[in-house]
């Protein structure tokens, strides 16, 4: 299978998967990432009302499966069900693509055994089922890939607990950007710092740390090598494909 993609990009995370171009968060979008040699998927988590972790961004599937309901107010069974197909921008085009596990997604990279992915734990379902039993239950699913998945959240207490209870290396997402956001970071110690790139002070500097920068919502090709020499070495983007040409040198 992998011989016949496009070399691999060290520096290319695809944000939900190759989400310009396919339903997010979908199995359908995570194997068009690898094939397009994305190195990094990042995906979200919740977990659905049996506690089995699902690949889902939102509080509701109103966006992306056009239902009024929360992950957790459905088992997986019932989850599994369900068309996540994005309609509003696809129309019929997915008809049947559903919410995928984590287990399947760990499945699928399971065949790819040099990428890697950011599993990002979603606060909505640490405040609906606590963080221990929501790093729990990811841990246990991801624990075939190794040092290969790399849980990440806005949360900076949620990836500290897991690296207390599971090891490994985390990332955080930062909130916002700041003296004040430095010093926790300086404290986490993650090994991944990721920002949206229009939180970041204009002409400032990344920091310098023991951390690799990870730079979110990147479309454009040129904003690489920008963002690069300002000390980035990761570019998360949607759009795999304009991406994947892109050369940082």
């Amino acid at each position: 299978m992998e011989a016949e993609t496009e070399q691999r990009r060290d520096w290319l995370v695809a944000h939900r998967g190759h989400a310009a171009a396919f339903p997010e968060n979908t199995l359908t979008a995570l194997r068009s990432a690898l094939e397009l040699g994305a190195a990094w998927l990042e995906f979200d988590i919740q977990l659905s009302a049996d506690r089995i972790p699902v690949l889902c961004h939102d509080a509701s599937l109103q966006r992306t499966a056009g239902i009024r309901t929360a992950p957790w107010d459905n088992t997986w069974h019932e989850l599994s069900a369900i068309a996540v197909a994005e309609t509003a921008r696809f129309g019929d085009r997915f008809d049947g693509v559903c919410m995928p596990s984590l287990a399947q997604a760990v499945e699928l990279l399971l065949q790819w055994p040099d990428r890697a992915a950011f599993v990002e734990i979603k606060r909505q379902s640490v405040e609906r089922f606590g963080c221990d039993a929501v790093v729990d239950a990811m841990a246990a699913v991801l624990a075939p890939l190794g040092e290969r998945a790399v849980p990440i959240s806005f949360d900076p207490v949620c990836v500290e607990r897991y690296r207390e209870l599971h090891g490994g290396r985390i990332g955080w997402v930062l909130p916002r950007w700041g003296e004040r956001i430095r010093h926790r970071a300086e404290k986490l110690g993650a090994q991944f710092l990721f920002c949206n790139k229009t939180r970041v002070g204009r002409g400032a500097q990344l920091w310098s740390g023991p951390w690799e920068w990870a730079i979110y919502e990147i479309e454009d090709p040129a904003e690489v090598q920008t963002w690069r020499s300002r000390g980035a070495r990761l570019f998360e983007t949607m759009r795999v494909r304009e991406m994947a040409g892109a050369k940082p040198t």
